[in-house]
């Protein structure tokens, strides 16, 4: 046998167990994967059940209020009307809302719901007085309900245990579908929502093509049997899945969600796998056998080639090549090591004169690179400005709402709380608003002369409740801490901020501390140039630390480590914006397993810290005339509401040239001028207070926006009072009443002076 011949025989001996090995592997992977997406399966449509299992219940809660309803229970048909209409309207979800009596004809009823007096023929209601409880309706297209829903029916009592009726809510299928869509699926994934009788209320992806049709054959049989579980089935579309199934929790029985995973996208993975070690097996084995044939032909001729190629490549200027002879005897690789050693000395010179062009490149790219994202970060500054801007106009008109909607209402009202949680929803709403203009450095701060010490020993209780119980506050005040000139409200926003990154950091506990200092020439790189006297706020914690590749982006917006949902990726970047704003700075240190800290700069000031006093004043009845200016016609028509509640007349205008013209007419009856700094004419608000105080000397002024950087300067705004979108009922009350109290006693005092006739 020849040397080739024997080297192909070892080489495919050696190669043989790993092709076994790679075979068995793929066999066991793509059933590890297999039971993988079942699992997952499971696990999805259990969260998705779960989902419409809330639905349900906010049903079953919402029919429970109104069955305990007087409107309801005395059975007054107008009234009762009117009743779920407000409610069809407040709640869009809902298709409508229909009582009936016992006998099956209905009372009352709101929304898009038909003139059928005969009701105990639909599944829901018969099924509510058969049972006693609540109960679920089967899908229905159309007919008396003029659109596609699901009815929820339960009934009610007259309050001493005899059964009165039955109330029931029309669940708008084209809703569910909408909720349904943003279920969190893998691709090519489908979900279904079924009734009882097997027809399909919602369905991802496809909606309009299945909602309303009717599952058949097999699968109608386990879908609807009560349990979960999980089957391989072809789709409607004929792509193999893998389907699982399961009731809706906590609710009546006949509702059934099914979710589908595609089996091609389970598997590509471990396909791609497969395919990637196949080909590098067999790579590696024609790689082998060439070696082997080439092997045994290059024991002689190829030193020599080898160093004739690589005293060419010398010849050319490539000193990085050597000579591949390495056999210390013999008389090759002698010569290969010398010459080697005369190309690595010609070689250490060439990669000095690289090293050097190379670092003066790199300089020059580092400096492109941070202009690029000190560019980047003031657009997106600037964007977010702007979209705050516009979206406290709409925060105002809703909080205006709500707001008047509780004035009208008794305290007992069954609406009350849901417009509490309404005015809940649209504070954070507003929250969020002044962290994205914290962010972007274009917020309205408050600064007062404030005291950190005596500030973090007042917010130290607040801390330690915010935290968990493992979680321990300390606190390192130095009491030589000099006074600063800060937004107090912007300051505990960043403390609360920073804490519970802390506490997210310490899941197993910790200690949470917080210091205070005079900056020293230690910070000196931290301050980076900054003139004058600085304080130093510093919040640490003992967590689980930043790797050094993400410590550089944390400041950066909307960058967060934190789960989808957990965080918007805006609270390092608010802190940021209000530590600058601050004319101060912030810098931020941690070492993995050890911990964070993060020190905030805020620049002395000279003046003395006084306890701020509560605000005393009390809201009282207003008189006089307000001429109101604002283009947005929600948010003048809630302000005007506003301020009539408020005892004030009110005449408005939505533009400047409105407003001037309404002067003209009206200008001895007008007391005050409450007006939008952007107006849409080409005139500013500020131009037209100009404009109509030089008419009418000492006509007080109330500035309200949602933000503009240029017009909120004192130097622009002439020192009138600035009133921020969104506001309270209170907040304007008060500016309104201010600004005509100051404005009277100006006059007051004018007059005291005058000289006597």
């Amino acid at each position: 046998m020849t040397l080739l011949a024997r080297l192909f025989v070892l080489v495919i001996l050696t190669l043989l167990p790993v092709v076994a090995t790679e075979v068995y592997n793929a066999i066991d992977a793509r059933a590890m994967r297999a039971e993988e997406g079942k699992e997952q399966a499971l696990r999805l449509v259990r969260l998705v059940a779960n989902e419409q299992s809330k639905v349900i219940e906010a049903a079953r809660q919402l029919l429970t209020a109104l069955g305990k309803t007087p409107v309801v229970r005395n059975g007054v048909a107008a009234a009762c009307s009117l009743y779920f209409e407000e409610l069809v309207r407040a709640y869009p979800h809902y298709l409508s809302l229909v009582s009936i009596d016992l006998a099956g004809r209905r009372v009352c009823s709101g929304g898009a719901f038909g003139a059928n007096a005969w009701l105990l023929d639909r599944p829901a209601f018969r099924l509510a007085l058969e049972t006693g409880s609540f109960a679920l309706g089967e899908f229905e297209a159309a007919g008396p309900s003029a659109g596609r829903a699901l009815y929820l029916a339960l009934p009610f009592d007259d309050g001493a245990g005899h059964a009165e009726g039955v109330v029931a809510a029309g669940l708008s299928l084209d809703w569910l579908n909408t909720e349904l869509a943003r279920s969190p699926l893998p691709p090519k994934a489908t979900v279904s929502v079924i009734d009882r009788r097997g027809t399909i209320l919602a369905r991802y992806p496809g909606a309009g093509q299945f909602v309303g049709t009717t599952i058949s054959g097999s699968s109608h049989s386990y879908l609807l049997g009560g349990g979960e579980g999980v089957r391989e089935a072809p789709g409607f579309d004929g792509i193999s899945r893998i389907y699982s199934y399961a009731p809706v929790p906590g609710g009546p029985p006949g509702l059934t969600v099914s979710v589908g995973l595609d089996k091609g996208e389970l598997f590509k993975g471990a396909a791609d796998a497969n395919r990637r070690d196949t080909l590098a097996i067999a790579g590696s084995c024609v790689l082998a056998l060439l070696l082997a044939a080439t092997g045994a032909r290059a024991f002689i001729g190829r030193p020599m080639r080898d160093l004739l190629q690589t005293a060419e490549r010398w010849r050319q200027g490539d000193f990085q090549a050597r000579a591949g002879v390495s056999e210390a005897r013999s008389e090759f690789g002698r010569l290969g090591a010398a010459f080697n050693a005369m190309a690595a000395a010609m070689g250490v010179r060439e990669h000095e004169l690289e090293t050097r062009v190379r670092e003066r490149t790199e300089a020059q790219h580092a400096a492109e690179a941070a202009l690029y994202e000190s560019q980047k970060i003031e657009t997106v500054g600037r964007l977010t400005g702007g979209v705050a801007h516009d979206f406290n106009n709409i925060l105002a008109a809703i909080v205006g709402n709500l707001e008047l909607a509780l004035a009208r209402l008794d305290a007992g009202h069954s609406v009350v709380k849901r417009l509490n949680a309404a005015l809940q929803s649209a504070n954070r709403g507003a929250g969020l608003v002044h962290q994205l203009l914290a962010f972007a450095r274009r917020q309205t701060l408050h600064p007062e002369v404030v005291d950190l010490n005596r500030h973090i020993r007042a917010s130290r209780d607040m801390l330690q409740r915010l935290l968990r119980s493992d979680v321990t506050v300390e606190t390192r005040l130095s009491p030589q801490a000099w006074p600063v000139l800060v937004d107090p409200n912007q300051l505990e926003a960043a403390i609360l901020n920073l804490a519970i990154n802390a506490r997210d950091a310490m899941p197993g506990g910790g200690t949470l501390r917080v210091e205070t200092r005079n900056a020293g020439p230690a910070d000196a790189a931290a301050l980076d140039g900054l003139p004058g006297d600085f304080v130093a706020l510093t919040v640490s914690d003992t967590g689980t630390g930043i790797s050094p590749d993400i410590l550089e982006k944390v400041f950066e917006p909307f960058f967060t480590t934190k789960e989808v949902g957990a965080g918007s990726g805006l609270g390092l970047s608010m802190v940021q914006g209000f530590a600058r704003q601050s004319a101060g700075t912030v810098c931020i240190a941690s070492t993995v397993g050890r911990g964070t800290s993060v020190t905030l700069y805020f620049p002395r000031t000279a003046e003395v810290p006084v306890a701020s006093a509560a605000e005393t004043e009390e809201r009282a009845a207003g008189e006089g005339t307000v001429l109101l200016v604002d283009d947005d016609e929600e948010v003048r028509s809630v302000a005007a509401d506003m301020l009539v509640l408020s005892g004030y007349r009110v005449l408005t205008a939505g533009s400047a040239a409105e407003a001037i013209a309404r002067c003209r007419r009206d200008g001895d009856r007008i007391d005050m001028l409450v007006t939008d700094l952007v107006l849409p004419d080409g005139m500013s608000g500020i131009d037209l207070a100009e404009a109509l105080t030089t008419q009418r000397a000492g006509l007080p002024v109330l500035l309200i926006t949602g933000y503009s950087e240029a017009l909120l300067d004192e130097a622009h705004t002439g020192g009138r009072t600035v009133l921020t979108k969104p506001f309270g009922h209170a907040a304007l009350a008060r500016a309104v009443g201010q600004g005509m109290r100051r404005a009277r006693q100006e006059r007051d005092l004018a007059r005291a002076f005058e000289p006597a006739r």
